[in-house]
């Protein structure tokens, strides 16, 4: 866990699923992303590197924010860090594959409400849909995306709007499944703070998921 501080009219995240971060490429990629996004908090899930150095910090995202990381290894259905900003609660997300595992992250998902503060955002790769219109094939469990949304509902947690794409996540085949499992997720006192919040999708050439900034005030 580790303190960020953030004017409170000036709030912005970058969410990205790099899938590996050991190529320049790819943190060539990330670091020309936070210059032109101007993002103060970046949570970047599967970068696959267990060993950063000094310099891939730096490549990846620049001096200034090379000093101020937390990283986690994977850990079975662990969700991620927490971050604490001087009045939010920032949950960076990296939802586990299977069925079983999902149910035990949403259980620890839930479980974390004693240690938040009521300004409160929860971004990140969920990899779970919340409608069955957030899959392109139609093949969904209607029983997880009950599971997930009555979990949102008991954290009082609304979904932001995703812009510039329909869905998030392609898995690159000639005839593609898409879905939208990357999520933001914000509390009703988070958003009386920054009620013009905007949810922008980019485009990727680096990873199969698309980079997601958040904005405070749009």
């Amino acid at each position: 866990m580790r303190s960020f501080l953030i004017a409170s009219s000036d709030c912005k995240i970058l969410c990205w699923n790099i899938r590996g971060l050991n190529r320049a490429a790819k943190r060539a990629s990330v670091h020309n992303l936070i210059s032109s996004s101007g993002a103060s908090i970046i949570c970047l899930q599967e970068t696959k590197t267990s060993n950063w150095t000094t310099s891939m910090l730096i490549e990846a995202l620049g001096p200034s924010l090379a000093t101020q990381h937390v990283s986690l290894p994977a850990n079975g259905a662990s969700g991620g860090p927490l971050h604490l900003t001087a009045n939010t609660t920032i949950s960076g997300v990296y939802g586990p594959q299977t069925d079983q595992d999902k149910i035990s992250f949403l259980a620890e998902l839930a479980s974390l409400q004693p240690l938040v503060l009521m300004a409160r955002v929860a971004l990140g790769d969920f990899n779970l849909i919340c409608s069955a219109q957030d899959q392109s094939n139609g093949r969904v469990n209607l029983l997880l995306i009950q599971r997930f949304t009555r979990v949102l509902d008991d954290l009082q947690l609304q979904k932001l709007t995703l812009n510039g794409r329909k869905f998030s996540y392609s898995n690159g085949q000639d005839s593609p499944t898409m879905s939208k499992i990357v999520h933001c997720f914000a509390s009703v006192e988070w958003l009386a703070q920054f009620p013009n919040a905007n949810l922008q999708a980019s485009a990727s050439l680096t990873s199969d998921h698309a980079p997601l900034l958040i904005q405070g005030n749009a």
